[in-house]
């Protein structure tokens, strides 16, 4: 048995940087995102700076939390932080084109948005849309609905 009781602290700065973004148009979570690159460029944040915390960040902007990691999400999808669970979120160094986060990007490929719920538009989407629409004009495919007990089926 040791006579000392040992602890292991340990110490997480975190950058004291505020983003202004009143001066940026559009939603807040995209200002948010521009106000960490732009400052990266000028160098008031620098590669491996802690940013704040998503609520932290949130309560001192007056957004919700939620606007706080769509930007940081947005940013790790630019490549200029890197989130870490349990860490933080994290300034990363600028990248040549070449090193870009989005593998196959500098061919033109952007990837795969799973944010939203759309599906892609297919070649084939305009012909259906088309089809649809003259089936809609046309009298002669209502009496393919006919009606039974007061419900509709299609035939």
């Amino acid at each position: 048995m040791l006579p000392f009781n040992f602890v292991n602290v340990t110490i997480d700065t975190m950058t004291n940087w505020l983003p202004n973004i009143a001066e940026i148009p559009g939603p807040r979570y995209l200002a948010i995102a521009t106000s960490i690159e732009e400052g990266r460029a000028a160098g008031h944040l620098r590669p491996g700076d802690k940013l704040p915390t998503h609520r932290g960040l949130a309560w001192r902007l007056g957004v919700t939390v939620g606007t706080v990691s769509r930007a940081y999400a947005e940013a790790e999808r630019r490549g200029i932080v890197s989130g870490e669970v349990g860490r933080g979120t994290f300034v990363r160094a600028a990248t040549r084109d070449s090193d870009n986060p989005i593998p196959g990007s500098a061919y033109g490929f952007q990837g795969t948005d799973l944010g939203t719920a759309v599906p892609p538009t297919l070649p084939e989407d305009r012909l259906i849309l088309t089809e649809l629409a003259e089936l809609a004009r046309d009298p002669d495919s209502m009496a393919a609905i006919i009606t039974t007990s007061g419900r509709r089926a299609c035939v």
